[in-house]
């Protein structure tokens, strides 16, 4: 078999002519090892390679179908299951080229004698009618995957004549149409159809295991296109299992784990995506092309894989992604969601050549698979405006037109982001009204159901324009609406982290405010979006009766076309007019909860430069540009947490470096406020997350020597279900372990660290086999006020599956299942031994996980988190956290007033007894932050 493959690898990847004549010799062999799949591969390919030789690239007309059959009849005839695909190649192929009369000439009279046979109901012939169903089975299954419901319809009308809705044909049929609608966008028909087919198989005797494992498969990828993703991975991952015992063809297997990689890229579970990929490959022959027939199963699953491995920063998965795509041709429907990964992959890497392949490759896909006035057809008529600027005006004002429909909100974000990106610097006004009507479409789709809405909604693919929409309020003065598009900046950096595993995410707390004459101007647009909508129904069911799906890109009724072209016309004035150039400004109120003795810092790192919103106490926000790039931070961040994980004396010179960078400038601001500053509120961004703030150094004190610092961790969401809920019942709770597990070393200064805890606040303690799940769960149901975690936890960018909590008993705790736990009424959370170290590759590391944590946590319910950055010795941290414990004042636990000016107080006492030993080393005392 190995050889029979290999020369047909060989051969498939020829010429027509060139593939027949190597192919040829193969045939005796491949009938010879039916039923494998890889025999049939072969025999399929010859009659494929057949007719590429004789049609040299033309469509195939009804003479070529015919002519194919009648050739490879004789050949077959001694190979029923083989004689059923023929007859089935034949049925479909002409269906296809829209000539049902050929349908029924060339296989009318196989479905007759089937069905006589399967119909038949003397006990005699229960071998030929079971034999005839197989066959059967075999012709309708060969349809699978054809892009036409209309010729389902068809096949089950014959179908429905003679055999019961439970027999195994007329299930399988169900099967196909499933596809067909999913292609066609229509998921609860779908679901409706195939669910309906699936218990009747389960609850039938008539049908086989197999026949169930093929509905239960498609049920789950219909199951994925409802948004009930875990439902749906669980029930594809049976069928895998069921595949493998059976000991079934490598196809059956590779269809299997190839929706798996997929379900769980919707899922954010990139370590399945790889592996459930990694099988996929295998099965497929991993040297082979992906234009092997056999090969092109596995190719969604390729295409997740470097797809997760973009996402994972690995830069190299571009130019693979593409190799995997290139061969595939556009109706291919899986791919369409991966094409926009390689466009906005090649885009943040400013690859070029990517960037334009993929601009051509998205629109043949577009064009071919969307009707003329579907929501998704607006990106098409955005990628036309970037590869034809002459006739850009007129490809955007139908982008956003057709983007006013609202019927694809993550593709009109994508519209509405992209058009906002593109204008000149003159047309600021218009480019923040469209970066604000593209957040709000953001957040409509993640209202929806549908996973694809949902993938395409990540802040993986709009951060970039989010940052741009930034940049462009900060140049045009608009300071209060920048603070609030950084405040949603961070919340949507830390929901990429803490968020990512959840199927349906909510609408954030925060949409932009629109100003009167913002509101005006979407009022309008929405207009627009609302007739040309009224008018695509009557289209679409025009649509949805053409035969096969490839003939969308030729509904183009004078009807569609004339709706389109007025919309156009409509949003093109609203582009070029001036309602959006209003002097007006938005009030400038001061922000709620400012102490009068605090100043909030808002951090923003842009490639040459920092900027930084300042808001003093009593005075209007104000903005400053810092002269420092972010590859001279990046180089500076890395090197100081090198020497500070080191306790190196060379990390003072950088701390003196990156005070003179980051906080000089703002602290000569300072003397102008009212009252004097003694607080600082500290927004970080990128890789200002990782820099320890409080350990900055002016050349005489530490900046914490001076003021009381507190990142600003949680989301504004969070912020506002924790302040609101109520202190915990109980007192304060310890749970931590000081045994070697694995790889994780053991931490016997853990046990100093809770004793401390417990003589200075009464704590519950749970420590080493004390400290496990359940009895975690059950303490933290008494609702305490402190907790303290004393254990490894390593955190990781990747996000909340691959970071975990040591457990006293060895076993780990994920964050995403911490999250789950009861932490309502925790008003502070310690971790004493978070590993949260810099990635080796700075340049691409922006700390989101930092921040993530203490989201997550706050999600949870914990009000504010005192973390650790770095990896601290065990004997130092068990001394510093026994001095803070010994600091804290009894009524921070009795009346849970903890507050950031505890760590304060904490670090300068211990840089008043460390002042002229080793211990005054940031590494010691300055890991420590506090999130709010």
């Amino acid at each position: 078999m190995r050889l029979l493959m290999t020369a047909y690898r060989h051969a498939h990847n020829s010429d027509g002519q060139l593939c027949q004549d190597m192919l040829t010799p193969l045939l005796p062999v491949a009938l010879r090892l039916l039923p494998d799949d890889r025999a049939e591969l072969v025999l399929s390919s010859l009659r494929a390679c057949e007719i590429r030789a004789t049609l040299a690239g033309a469509a195939p007309g009804p003479a070529d179908v015919e002519s194919s059959f009648r050739r490879w009849l004789p050949r077959l005839q001694a190979v029923p299951e083989q004689l059923a695909i023929l007859y089935a190649d034949a049925w479909h192929s002409a269906m296809s080229i829209g000539e049902p009369a050929l349908a029924e000439a060339l296989a009318g009279a196989y479905l007759n004698a089937q069905l006589a046979q399967a119909s038949s109901s003397t006990p005699r012939d229960v071998v030929h009618r079971d034999r005839a169903l197989k066959l059967l089975s075999s012709f309708v299954e060969r349809c699978y995957g054809q892009p036409s419901p209309a010729l389902f319809d068809r096949l089950e009308q014959r179908l429905a004549l003679s055999l019961p809705p439970d027999a195994s044909p007329m299930l399988l049929l169900q099967r196909g149409r499933s596809v067909a609608l999913r292609r066609l966008g229509r998921a609860q028909e779908a679901w409706l159809l195939i669910d309906a087919a699936y218990q009747l198989a389960k609850s039938s005797l008539r049908a086989d295991e197999v026949v169930i494992a093929w509905l239960a498969s498609e049920r789950s990828m219909a199951l994925k296109e409802l948004g009930q993703i875990d439902e749906a991975y669980a029930a594809q991952q049976a069928v895998l299992a069921f595949w493998q015992s059976q000991g079934q063809s490598p196809v059956r297997v590779a269809r299997a784990a190839t929706n798996l990689s997929l379900l769980a890229l919707a899922r954010g579970d990139l370590d399945a995506v790889l592996r459930h990929a990694d099988l996929a490959d295998a099965e497929t022959w991993s040297d082979a092309p992906s234009s092997d027939p056999l090969r092109r199963e596995a190719v969604p699953a390729l295409a997740a894989r470097e797809i997760a491995l973009l996402h994972r920063g690995d830069a190299t998965a571009l130019q693979r992604l593409r190799l995997v795509l290139e061969p595939m041709g556009p109706s291919y429907f899986e791919l369409n969601f991966a094409l926009e990964e390689l466009l906005l992959g090649a885009e943040r890497l400013q690859d070029k050549g990517t960037v334009s392949w993929a601009l051509h490759a998205l629109q043949d896909h577009l064009r071919l698979l969307t009707g003329p006035l579907q929501g998704e057809r607006a990106l098409w008529y955005q990628i036309e405006s970037r590869l034809h600027p002459e006739q850009a005006m007129e490809a955007t004002s139908r982008a956003l037109a057709l983007a006013a429909t609202g019927r694809a909100p993550a593709q009109e974000a994508l519209v509405l982001f992209d058009t906002a990106h593109r204008l000149p610097a003159k047309d600021g006004a218009l480019a923040v009204a469209l970066y604000k009507r593209g957040i709000q479409a953001q957040q409509r789709s993640r209202q929806g159901q549908r996973p694809a809405e949902l993938q395409r909604a990540s802040l993986a693919r709009f951060e970039p324009y989010l940052r741009a929409y930034v940049v462009s309020l900060l140049d045009q003065g608009r300071l209060k609406e920048a603070e609030q598009a950084l405040d949603y900046l961070q919340d949507e950096e830390i929901g990429s982290f803490s968020r990512r595993r959840r199927q349906v995410q909510g609408p954030s707390a925060w949409l932009p405010t629109m100003r009167p004459n913002e509101q005006e101007w979407n009022r309008r647009l929405d207009e627009i979006g609302a007739d040309l909508l009224a008018a695509a129904e009557p289209m679409e069911q025009q649509i949805a009766a053409q035969l096969p799906l490839p003939d969308l890109a030729a509904v183009q009724a004078p009807y569609a076309a004339a709706a389109l072209s007025q919309a156009a016309q409509r949003s093109r004035v609203l582009l070029s007019q001036d309602l959006l150039a209003s002097s007006e400004t938005a009030s400038e109120q001061l922000p709620a909860q400012l102490r009068a003795d605090e100043a909030v810092l808002r951090y923003f790192v842009r490639p040459q430069s920092v900027e930084v919103l300042m808001q003093l106490p009593g005075q209007p926000p104000t903005h400053l540009a810092l002269h420092a790039t972010r590859a001279q931070l990046a180089r500076q961040i890395m090197q100081l947490r090198q020497n500070l994980e080191r306790a190196d004396p060379a990390a003072l010179p950088l701390l003196q470096q990156l005070h003179q960078q980051l906080l000089e400038p703002l602290r000569k601001q300072f003397a102008n406020a009212a009252v004097g500053v003694e607080r600082l509120s500290i927004q970080s961004d990128d890789l200002l997350r990782y820099l320890p703030w409080a350990a900055l150094h002016d050349g005489e004190r530490f900046l914490v020597e001076d003021y009381v610092l507190a990142q600003r961790g949680a989301s504004s969401q969070a912020s506002a279900a924790s302040r609101s809920t109520p202190a915990g019942r109980g007192a304060a709770l310890g749970v931590g372990t000081t045994q070697a597990h694995g790889r994780h070393a053991s931490l016997p200064g853990v046990a100093k660290e809770l004793a401390a805890l417990r003589a200075h606040t009464g704590a519950t303690v749970l420590q080493d086999a004390a400290f496990n799940q359940q009895s975690l769960t059950r303490a933290l149901r008494q609702e305490p006020r402190l907790v303290h975690l004393a254990s490894h936890f390593t955190l990781d960018p990747a996000g909340p599956q691959r970071s975990a909590l040591l457990l006293g008993d060895g076993s780990t705790l994920s964050l995403s299942e911490l999250s789950l736990l009861h932490w309502t009424g925790v008003e502070l959370a310690v971790l004493s031994a978070c590993d949260t170290a810099l990635n080796d590759d700075a340049s691409r590391e922006q700390g989101q996980g930092l921040n993530g944590l203490a989201a997550t946590l706050q999600d949870a319910g914990v009000r504010q988190v005192l973390a650790t950055q770095w990896r601290v010795s065990d004997s130092a941290a068990a001394e510093w956290i026994s001095q803070f414990y010994a600091t804290l004042p009894p009524a921070a636990i009795d009346k849970a007033l903890f507050d950031p000016e505890l760590l304060a107080q904490a670090q300068r006492a211990w840089l008043q007894l460390h002042r002229h030993d080793s211990g005054v080393h940031p590494h010691f005392w300055a890991a420590y932050s506090w999130y709010q």
